[in-house]
C-alpha cells in the first residue's frame, strides 16, 4: 500500500473509519501508527481530531507502546495544565490520538475526564473543541463512562479543581455522557448513586452550598429517571433529600436571609406554585387543567389568585413560550429567573437562582407555596421558607419529607399512608386528551401499515412513555406470556431510553424481535388511536398516557397492588356490549341487574358520578385486577373479543368533565386543603 503524502494517509484512515469491519486490524495500524509518524508528527503537524475515530476500530487489539509516541505523550501531558483552553482543546485531543496510536486504549478515560473539566458552550464554538462533542456522538462501553466518572468526583480529586472546572464535572457530563447514544436513561448510572451521595455529604461538611445544590439536582436526575418503585424514592429521600434540606435550613440561619410574612392575608389569598420548567409533559396537563378549572371556578376565583414560579431547569429543556402564553392568557401571574442567567446556560449559579425566586415570592406576598420534592431548588425555598403555608403535591413519588412542608396534597390516591393527605380530582382538559383530528388521521394511516405489514387480524399491544417503566423481567414475562398466547400480536413500545436491557428480556423470553417495536418518541395522540389494548406497565404505572388511551375508547389493562390498598380495577363498559358478551360476565362476576346497580350506589362514594354513567347507559364495574394471572386473563379478553376490544372503554371523559356537579366536590377539596 503506497501512502506517501497526507492527502492518501487521510484517504486511508476515512475509509478505515467508514468500514470498521476490517480484516488484518494488527497489520493496518502498525501501518498507520508509522504513516503518522512519517506524515504528520515529523513535519510538526498533529494528528487530525477525525483520527480518534480509529479508537472504535483498533481498542480491542494488542500493540506494545511506540518510543516516539510515548516521548510524545509524556512532553505534552507535562505542559497541559500550563497551557491555555484553547491550547488545551487542541492538545487534549493530540494526546488521545498519541495515546491511541500507541497501543493505550484505556486512555479514553482521561480523554472524558480532560474533556469534563471544559464548558460546552465554549468546545462548541472551537474546532477541536467541537471534535471532542462529535467524538460522543458514538456509543461508548458504558463501563468505560461511569469509571471515569466516577474519578472525576472521588471528593480528594474533585475539590483539587477550581469552581468553573468542578460546575463542568456536572453541567458538561450531563450535556455529553449523558447523551451517548447508549448513556441515555441507562441504569448503570445508579451504579454512581453511593458516589454522589458520599460528594453531596462532603460539600455539607464543608459548608459548600452552591456545590450542593447542583450536585444534589444531577444526582436527582440521573437517579429519578432510572428508578422505578417507591422504595428507592426512599432511599433517595433519606440520603439526599432529608440532608440537604437540613443544610439548606441551617444555612439560612447563617445568612440573614428576608423572612416570609407569618400568616395568610384576611384579604384575598395569593396561591403559588413552583414548577420545574414549563414544558409540555404529563405533570403540565395535570398543573394547567387545574389552573382552568380552579380560575372557572366563581367561589375560588372571588378569594384567591395564582402566581407560577418556574425554576426554569434549562439543564432538561428550554421552556415553551407558547405554554406560558397560555397561562398568561389565563390571567395567571408568571415569573421565570430565565431573562437573568441565560447567558450562562447550563452553568448558572443554582444558589443565586434560588435566592432570586425566594426573594420574588416574598416580595409578592404570597400565601401558600404549592411545590414538588427532589430538586435542589424547592427544597431549598421549602426549607428556608418562603411563605406561611407551604404545600407538598405528590404527582406520584409521595416519600418525599423534608424541611417546611405542612401539608400534603395529591390529584390521586396516594399509597404512603404515613401522612394526612388532602386529595382532589383534576378533571384533564379536552385538549390533552383526545388530540386533534389530524392526530387521529395520521393514526389510522399508520395503523393501516401495520395491519398490511402483519396481517389484517393483528392486534397491537403496547405503552407509551418512558422504557424504564417497561425494564423489568415481570412485565416482560407477562407480555411474553400474552403474546405467546396470541399469536396475532404486535407490541409498540414507544418512548425513550435504555433499549438494550429490554432487548435481552425480549430475547430471554423468547419474543419475536420483530414483533416488539421500539417506536422510540412519538406523538402521543397519533400512537394513541394506533394501540388497541394498552397493557400498563407495573410496578411503575404509566401517566396521563393511560388518560389518554382512556379518553379515546381503547381497552386498558392495567395491574394494582392489593398489599398497597389498590385492590380495584375501575373498567367501564357500555351495558349494550355487556349483555351482547357473555364472556365478560364471566370474568367480572356481576350482572347487570338492579339489585347490583343499587349495591354499587351504596359502596360507591362519588355518587353524582356513578349515577352520571348510570344516565348515560355506562355500567360502573369494579374488577379486581391485583395479580399477573387476572392481568393476562383480562388481556386475552380485549384481545380475543373483537367488538369488546373497539368498544369495550368508550367512557366519555371529555362529556364527563363539563358536568360541574360532578367535579365541584373534588374543587372544594382543593379549598379545603388551602383552608383546612
Amino acid at each position: 500500500m503506497n501512502i506517501t503524502t497526507k492527502e492518501d494517509l487521510d484517504f486511508l484512515v476515512s475509509s478505515i473509519v467508514q468500514n470498521p469491519k476490517i480484516e488484518n486490524k494488527e497489520e493496518l495500524f502498525l501501518l498507520i501508527r508509522e504513516k503518522v509518524l512519517e506524515i504528520l508528527i515529523s513535519k510538526g503537524d498533529v494528528i487530525p481530531s477525525e483520527y480518534l475515530k480509529l479508537f472504535f476500530v483498533f481498542k480491542d487489539i494488542k500493540a506494545k507502546p511506540h518510543p516516539q509516541y510515548t516521548k510524545h505523550i509524556e512532553f505534552f501531558k507535562k505542559h497541559y495544565f500550563s497551557a491555555t483552553i484553547e491550547e488545551r482543546y487542541l492538545i487534549n485531543n493530540f494526546l488521545f490520538g498519541l495515546e491511541i496510536l500507541n497501543g493505550n486504549f484505556n486512555s479514553i478515560k482521561d480523554y472524558i475526564k480532560r474533556g469534563l473539566l471544559f464548558n460546552a458552550y465554549d468546545l462548541a464554538e472551537n474546532k477541536e473543541g467541537d471534535a471532542f462533542l462529535r467524538f460522543f456522538k458514538n456509543e461508548i462501553d458504558e463501563e468505560i463512562v461511569i469509571e471515569s466518572f466516577k474519578e472525576l468526583i472521588e471528593p480528594r480529586y474533585f475539590f483539587t479543581l477550581n469552581d468553573k472546572e468542578k460546575r463542568a464535572v456536572f453541567a458538561t457530563g450531563l450535556a455529553i455522557l449523558w447523551n451517548i447514544p447508549n448513556m441515555f436513561n441507562n441504569q448503570i448510572w445508579l451504579n454512581v448513586f453511593d458516589d454522589l451521595v458520599n460528594l453531596l455529604n462532603e460539600t455539607i461538611k464543608r459548608k459548600l452550598i452552591e456545590e450542593q445544590m447542583y450536585i444534589h439536582f444531577f444526582t436527582y436526575h440521573i437517579y429519578g429517571n432510572n428508578i422505578q418503585t417507591i422504595d428507592k424514592w426512599r432511599v433517595f429521600n433519606e440520603r439526599v433529600e432529608k440532608p440537604a434540606s437540613r443544610f439548606y435550613k441551617e444555612w439560612k440561619k447563617e445568612h440573614a436571609l428576608k423572612k416570609a410574612k407569618e400568616t395568610i392575608s384576611k384579604d384575598k389569598k395569593k396561591v403559588a406554585f413552583l414548577i420545574d420548567r414549563i414544558t409540555f409533559n404529563s405533570p403540565w396537563m395535570v398543573t394547567y387543567s387545574l389552573f382552568k378549572t380552579l380560575i372557572d371556578n366563581k367561589e375560588f376565583s372571588k378569594d384567591y389568585e395564582i402566581y407560577v414560579y418556574s425554576m426554569n431547569y434549562v439543564e432538561k429543556q428550554l421552556e415553551d413560550k407558547k405554554l406560558i402564553n397560555d397561562l398568561t392568557k389565563l390571567g395567571i401571574k408568571f415569573f421565570t429567573p430565565n431573562d437573568l442567567f441565560i447567558d450562562q446556560g447550563f452553568y448558572y449559579p443554582h444558589i443565586k437562582k434560588a435566592l432570586l425566586l425566594r426573594n420574588t415570592i416574598i416580595e409578592d406576598g404570597i400565601d401558600y407555596l404549592i411545590g414538588g420534592g427532589g430538586y435542589d431548588i424547592s427544597i431549598f425555598l421549602f426549607a428556608t421558607r418562603s411563605a406561611p403555608k407551604q404545600m407538598f403535591w405528590s404527582h406520584g413519588n409521595c416519600v418525599s419529607d423534608f424541611e417546611g412542608v405542612d401539608e400534603r396534597i395529591s390529584h390521586f390516591s396516594q399509597e404512603c399512608k404515613e401522612w394526612e393527605w388532602k386529595i382532589f380530582n383534576v378533571p384533564l382538559d379536552k385538549k390533552f386528551l383526545i388530540g386533534t383530528e389530524e392526530d387521529r388521521q395520521k393514526g389510522e394511516t399508520l395503523k393501516a401499515t401495520f395491519l398490511e405489514t402483519y396481517g389484517k387480524d393483528t392486534v397491537m399491544l403496547g405503552t407509551i412513555g418512558r422504557y424504564i417503566k417497561i425494564d423489568n423481567d415481570e412485565y416482560i414475562k407477562t407480555v411474553a406470556k400474552i403474546m405467546k398466547q396470541n399469536k396475532n400480536t404486535i407490541y409498540l413500545a414507544c418512548g425513550a431510553g435504555d433499549k438494550e436491557s429490554i432487548r435481552q428480556r425480549v430475547k430471554k423470553y423468547k419474543i419475536p424481535e420483530n414483533r416488539f417495536i421500539f417506536a422510540g418518541l412519538v406523538e402521543p395522540h397519533v400512537y394513541g388511536w394506533v394501540i388497541d389494548v394498552y397493557l400498563d406497565s407495573f410496578p411503575l404505572q404509566g401517566g396521563n398516557a393511560v388518560e389518554e388511551i382512556k379518553a379515546k375508547g381503547k381497552a386498558i389493562v392495567r395491574l394494582h397492588n392489593g398489599e398497597k390498598g389498590h385492590i380495584y380495577e375501575v373498567i367501564w363498559i357500555r351495558e349494550t356490549v355487556y349483555k351482547e358478551n357473555g364472556g365478560i360476565e364471566k370474568f367480572i362476576n356481576i350482572e347487570a341487574n338492579e339489585e347490583n346497580i343499587e349495591k354499587l350506589r351504596k359502596i360507591t362514594i362519588n355518587k353524582s358520578l356513578l349515577n352520571y354513567f348510570l344516565e348515560n347507559r355506562f355500567l360502573f364495574v369494579r374488577s379486581p385486577v391485583v395479580n399477573i394471572e387476572r392481568y393476562i386473563e383480562l388481556a386475552n379478553l380485549f384481545i380475543q373479543n373483537k367488538k369488546l376490544k373497539e368498544e369495550g372503554l368508550r367512557l366519555d371523559i371529555c362529556a364527563l368533565m363539563k358536568n360541574s356537579a360532578v367535579w365541584q366536590s373534588d374543587i372544594s377539596a382543593f379549598l379545603r386543603a388551602l383552608d383546612g
